[in-house]
């Protein structure tokens, strides 16, 4: 009798240790779930961040919509990334209610994989964007620098032609010097309202353009996003 009822002491003794052990487990997987979901928010918070980052500097210069539609990869890879981190949270909170300890374990490995691997992969992408910018804002800024410079030059020869016009004709000059350098002011002084004029009207047609191409690419950016809505709601 003292044998049996010692059996039964040893057999309730193992039985509450491995309830303990399997309550310690389940709570460090809770944990472990816990922490895995603050890297999931904190990485989309960084891609939101990083995409309104990118919408701020292709909205600075309305030139950046032709180069969104004709290069879409980078926008395309943005979405997938975001739509991917979207996945992976649906699928935490799906494994919240999964009862098979190791499939889940198993599962929570392969989905810190991924979410490692996502993150490089938009944090590389963010990065050489990023630079593209700032490469693409010097080099519009050495145009802008060049073609200011090419309009300089062109306004001078176009000077010195006008003055070369006053010394093409010494006969001329000889018998009314004062009426020739009158005249030459003239067409100096006429020249450079021409070329004023001629530089305004070039500034009110860039400006429509960068305008237009402003709206366009704001069009662009609400369709794409319009697009894309049914799809990550097929994909969830």
């Amino acid at each position: 009798m003292q044998e049996l009822h010692n059996d039964m002491e040893a057999q309730l003794k193992d039985a509450t240790e491995a309830r303990t052990r399997a309550e310690e487990d389940s709570a460090r997987k809770q944990e472990e779930l816990g922490e895995l979901e603050g890297e999931v928010a904190r990485a989309q918070t960084e891609l939101t961040m990083v995409k309104a980052e990118l919408d701020g500097a292709y909205g600075s210069r309305a030139q950046r919509a032709a180069e969104v539609a004709s290069n879409p990869a980078v926008q395309k890879e943005v979405d997938e990334l975001n739509t991917r981190n979207i996945e992976l949270t649906e699928e935490l909170a799906a494994l919240k209610g999964g009862s098979a300890d190791g499939d889940l374990q198993q599962r929570m490995k392969t989905l810190e994989k991924e979410l490692r691997e996502t993150t490089d992969e938009y944090e590389a992408m963010t990065k050489a964007s990023i630079e593209f910018e700032k490469d693409r804002e010097r080099l519009d800024g050495v145009i802008d620098g060049l073609r200011e410079r090419c309009e300089q030059l062109e306004t001078q020869i176009a000077e010195d032609r006008i003055s070369s016009m006053g010394v093409s004709s010494p006969t001329s000059a000889g018998r009314d010097g004062t009426s020739e350098t009158t005249s030459t002011m003239v067409l100096k002084n006429e020249f450079k309202r021409m070329m004023k004029d001629t530089r305004m009207e070039n500034m009110k047609i860039l400006k429509a353009e960068q305008e237009e191409r402003k709206r366009l690419e704001t069009l662009l950016r609400t369709l794409r996003k319009e697009h894309g809505k049914p799809s990550q709601t097929a994909t969830t």
